[in-house]
């Protein structure tokens, strides 16, 4: 078969479409900013602060209520200080990590929704803490801690037009050995990408 120029650019010109509204219906890249709260860190009269979450997201939809995402996410760091009269001790750590999770997404009106998102998130940490008391040598040390655990999350999202949406995001992560207290919520703010 001979194939002449405007055969051939018919085929590019429907195959291109054809790609292209496959893939504006079903896939979707994020990024958000937010705050990160280390509940397993930052408790009672302690001076705490806790880090900027970074988070930057890339999903699948699979129909109108289904989707499943990955995201690479950074949680800043965060430091704790506790204090009395002969004791004294200094936390600093960060984290970061990856997390893969299935969403279920409703919609409150054409521009308007809201999604639920459960999952698993392995986290990397890395903690240096300083304790120095009246009657002991001070002890410095450090360590790095890996863990898989479940990640929870709620959010609304609001479209802009068919490509652009905002987000804003709730996401707890549990720790294997604290299911009954999340080890860090993040609140974000985002934007998605619709492609």
């Amino acid at each position: 078969m001979i194939w002449n120029r405007k055969t051939l650019a018919g085929l590019f010109v429907v195959a291109t479409s054809l790609m292209s509204g496959a893939a504006s219906a079903q896939g979707y890249v994020g990024v958000a900013v937010g705050s990160t709260k280390w509940s397993s860190v930052c408790w009672g009269e302690n001076r705490c602060s806790s880090g900027t979450t970074t988070k930057l997201t890339a999903g699948y939809t699979l129909d109108k209520n289904f989707a499943i995402e990955g995201s690479i996410y950074s949680l800043g760091n965060y430091s704790n200080q506790l204090t009395a009269s002969n004791f004294s001790q200094s936390v600093k750590g960060k984290g970061n990590g990856v997390s893969f999770a299935g969403v279920f997404n409703y919609e409150f009106s054409q521009d308007f929704s809201g999604f639920a998102k459960l999952g698993i998130a392995s986290m990397h940490r890395d903690v240096a803490w300083n304790t120095a008391s009246a009657s002991s040598t001070p002890v410095i040390a450090s360590e790095v801690r890996n863990s898989t655990q479940a990640v929870l999350g709620l959010g609304v999202k609001y479209k802009l037009n068919d490509r652009v949406s905002l987000t804003l995001e709730l996401e707890q992560y549990r720790s294997r050995y604290n299911l009954n207290k999340p080890e860090v919520r993040t609140v974000t703010t985002g934007v998605q990408f619709a492609f």
